[in-house]
């Protein structure tokens, strides 16, 4: 994908003059239509500025003016330097004054900020959430303005032996993934050397963790369950089992489902945590629950049209919620066990084509247990028929 580059010039503000009759130089950065000024703490004459060089240019120039041209050319140097790099990353302008003036002073926190930011612009706040989630933490443990040299494998070793007091084993390996995802940031950008990374000899802990998935007679009384039509626990049930016949779909590519994905009796969708685009066949399963469904854009009754990205992720997260509360519910009248979760569907599923034998190659594709990467492999390595007949074991 090509970068959009940002473009950099050194000029005289004229804009604004100082009380000595002057005008501030600065640097002009502009990127998309949008320009934001920084002072050199330098300033000139209009008859003393040279506006195609950017630089003092007068008839006779001062020895003061002739030392400054020195400083702008250093400057000029430095601005091809991030002109070259951010052609090769994306740019902020929030980035570019922390480059180039070195504002942040390797400030672990403002890192983190930044990356929180732009996540959220780029409409992803579960990862913002993460970063935001990681930070709170890290500040929660080292209550001071740390920076980047303050990291190293002591550090991490009581950062980690802190978060054991109230955190699983795997919300620790986000967090801390988190922190070197934002330390090789800072590498790149040339705040902190190579040769400072703590994480060489620091292992993250892996969890696996125990697998949630129903039997076959727990997930026969789940569907066997009497809910009052258009209740709660109603609907809730319904996503469940959508969830499990639809391959594991996740509940915020659920609730993005409409009516105009549905053609020639398949759904046609963008997997919104990777972009993909998949599609499945409606078995019967699947249009017995969607017959429930009607009179809106939207398959289920979670979203509805022109709804700003924040509110449809706290819609989400918020039915996600009540899903939960409403399993555990029912799983208080059944043997379906009372810590069950909207995520078990996902593992039910997989474990009822293993137990059915179906090639564990098309569970992971199908679910993507290994790695993103993984699943894009099997994905081109699978005909689309081959994924519709697995539906039968269901």
């Amino acid at each position: 994908m090509r970068v959009k580059k940002p473009s950099f010039n050194i000029i005289l503000f004229k804009s604004k003059e100082l009380a000595n009759g002057e005008h501030p130089v600065m640097i002009r950065a502009t990127f998309n239509r949008e320009r934001k000024y920084y002072s050199l703490g330098l300033s000139s004459k209009l008859e003393a500025w040279n506006d195609e060089l950017g630089r003092y240019g007068g008839k006779r120039l001062s020895e003061e003016e002739r030392q400054a041209n020195h400083v702008l050319n250093d400057y000029a140097t430095k601005l091809r330097t991030m002109d070259d790099h951010f052609s090769k990353t994306e740019f902020t302008f929030e980035k570019f004054n922390r480059l180039f003036f070195k504002s942040s002073n390797g400030v672990v926190s403002t890192y983190f900020e930044e990356i929180v930011k732009q996540l959220e612009e780029e409409n992803r706040f579960s990862s913002a959430q993460a970063y935001g989630n990681a930070l709170s933490k890290l500040q929660e443990f080292n209550k001071k303005d740390f920076t980047f040299l303050d990291i190293d494998i002591k550090f991490l070793q009581q950062f980690e032996t802190y978060m054991k007091k109230s955190l699983s084993p795997a919300t620790r390996g986000i967090y801390l993934r988190s922190l070197r995802a934002v330390y090789n940031r800072a590498i790149k950008d040339s705040v902190v050397k190579a040769e400072n990374y703590p994480f060489k000899g620091f292992r993250i802990e892996t969890s696996k963790g125990r697998k949630k998935a129903l039997t076959k007679e727990q997930l026969k009384e789940l569907k066997a369950f009497k809910a009052a039509k258009g209740s709660r626990l109603w609907h809730s049930r319904n996503l469940f089992l959508f969830s499990y016949y639809g391959r594991g779909m996740n509940l915020t590519d659920i609730a993005n489902l409409t009516w105009k994905d549905v053609r020639n009796d398949r759904i046609f969708y963008k997997r919104q945590k990777t972009n993909d685009h998949l599609d499945l066949l409606i078995d019967d399963n699947l249009a017995k629950i969607m017959a429930e469904y009607s009179g809106s854009d939207f398959i289920f009754p979670i979203l509805e049209k022109g709804l700003e990205p924040k509110t449809i992720r706290h819609r989400i997260k918020g039915r996600l919620k009540k899903a939960n509360s409403d399993l555990q519910e029912i799983a208080k009248t059944t043997s379906v066990p009372d810590d069950i979760t909207f995520y078990w569907a996902r593992h039910t599923y997989a474990t009822t084509l293993k137990r059915a034998g179906v090639s564990i190659a098309i569970i992971q594709e199908t679910l993507g247990h290994s790695s993103e990467a993984v699943t894009k492999n099997y994905l081109d390595s699978f005909e689309t028929n081959q994924l519709d007949k697995i539906s039968k074991y269901l």
